[in-house]
């Protein structure tokens, strides 16, 4: 060594007097506590990481329900059929989004939902037939009247209202 670097000597009976302070010794009461509080934080960690797992999975969902929406989509003869058609289709996601937030307690609030639903599917469907049929919304109004049917006889009740439709319409020509 260098004369530069001073020299540290140990001194042993300084040592074994005893002033040195001993190491504390946790107790159980400290190692439980030290594992309720870590079981904490790592239950908060994890319930944020789901949390933001479950919104991201929420949003991809949403952006794939939307893209099978468009690839799906009914082809329009009609621009203002497709138009209305969206709109609603639109709505209709909304105001299923808005049924999740409703209590169960509150029942007269979530008939009004489902009555708004209903509407709003009845009324596509009532775009889809005026626009895939010739006499167009005319086939609607012979159809609407006659609504009481099931739904098996719904084909067979729109050709008979479409013949109407166009019987109606050559007449008036």
């Amino acid at each position: 060594m260098s004369e530069s670097s001073p020299r540290l000597e140990l001194n042993e009976d300084l040592l074994l007097a005893g002033d040195i302070p001993q190491p504390k010794i946790p107790t159980a009461a400290d190692k439980s506590s030290d594992l309720v509080d870590t079981v904490e934080l790592f239950k908060t960690i994890l319930d944020s990481k789901l949390g933001e797992l479950k919104s991201e999975l929420i949003q991809q969902q949403d952006s794939l329900k939307r893209e099978i929406k468009e690839d799906v989509t009914l082809k329009f003869k009609g621009e203002g059929n497709r138009i209305q058609y969206t709109f609603n289709e639109e709505l209709l996601e909304t105001v299923n989004k808005l049924s999740k937030f409703i209590p169960s307690s509150n029942t007269q609030a979530y008939r009004l939902v489902l009555d708004l639903t209903d509407k709003l599917k009845g009324r596509n469907k009532k775009i889809r037939i005026a626009d895939s049929s010739p006499a167009g919304w005319g086939t609607v109004k012979e159809y609407e009247p006659n609504a009481v049917a099931s739904d098996s006889e719904d084909e067979r009740k729109i050709r008979q209202a479409e013949t109407r439709a166009i019987r109606t319409s050559k007449e008036k020509s």
